[in-house]
């Protein structure tokens, strides 16, 4: 969804008097709303002018709502279904549409084989699959998949929002949101535990393209890759586990 209070006025010059009707540079710099210049030869400038009104025509309010309706939807599932379902169950990580369970039973897929039309998308099983999974509601709002399918999770560590990595049968995908893929493809659980356990903030070198005034250049960055420090939760002393701000224990 477009955010209008981004949108920019910018005027284009090549003389700094006015020209008839044609503001020059000099009465654009001289505005109230006058924001920045950029010059980009002798004979050409930009000025960015601040909107003095806005006409607020796109449903803003969506992106809201989208989220809100999927905070309904997680909870009704999580409290619902996942905690009256299994008596020992451990949220590990949540995010808008998803979430990361530690669950203690003897299997799984057989528990909820009887809901799975309730429930869940398994249209991304094999066919054959060793579970006996029919493939149904595939793609339909509201149904929860495994995006495994069905490959057993042996190993999770969550640092924060969007940074977390997990071990699968065969292979390790780690997640870090502003890390350039080629860095996270080298990232290993012991990089995620070290940081966890440690209190490392961990920091990595990347290369990207950005542009001035139109000219292109690489610039190479030293930005924070693993950190301990979730923010957004407070955590508690044996440095696993958090509770929300707010939560009744912390008062």
């Amino acid at each position: 969804m477009e955010n209008i209070e981004k949108r920019v006025n910018i005027k284009l010059v090549t003389h700094w008097e006015n020209q008839g009707k044609a503001l020059g540079a000099q009465d654009l710099i001289a505005k109230p709303q006058f924001h920045s210049l950029s010059i980009f030869s002798e004979n050409l400038v930009a000025v960015q002018l601040r909107k003095t009104k806005l006409i607020y025509n796109k449903p803003i309010y969506l992106g809201f709502c989208i989220l809100d309706i999927s905070k309904t939807l997680m909870y009704d599932f999580h409290y619902n279904y996942m905690i009256k379902k299994f008596s020992k169950i451990k949220l590990l990580y949540t995010d808008t549409d998803s979430l990361i369970y530690h669950i203690f039973t003897n299997d799984f897929y057989t528990d909820i084989k009887p809901d799975l039309s309730s429930y869940f998308d398994t249209s991304d099983y094999d066919t054959n699959n060793i579970f006996e999974y029919p493939k149904l509601n595939k793609k339909k709002l509201g149904f929860f998949k495994d995006e495994n399918n069905g490959k057993i999770m042996k190993e999770f560590v969550g640092l924060r929002s969007k940074m977390y990595a997990f071990n699968l049968e065969n292979k390790t995908i780690a997640k870090a949101k502003g890390v350039n893929k080629c860095i996270t493809k080298k990232m290993t659980m012991n990089s995620y535990k070290s940081s966890l356990f440690n209190k490392k903030v961990q920091y990595y070198s990347m290369l990207r393209f950005k542009s001035i005034k139109h000219t292109i250049f690489t610039q190479k960055l030293n930005k924070i890759g693993l950190s301990y420090n979730d923010t957004k939760r407070h955590i508690l002393d044996n440095n696993i586990e958090t509770l929300a701000w707010g939560h009744y224990k912390l008062r």
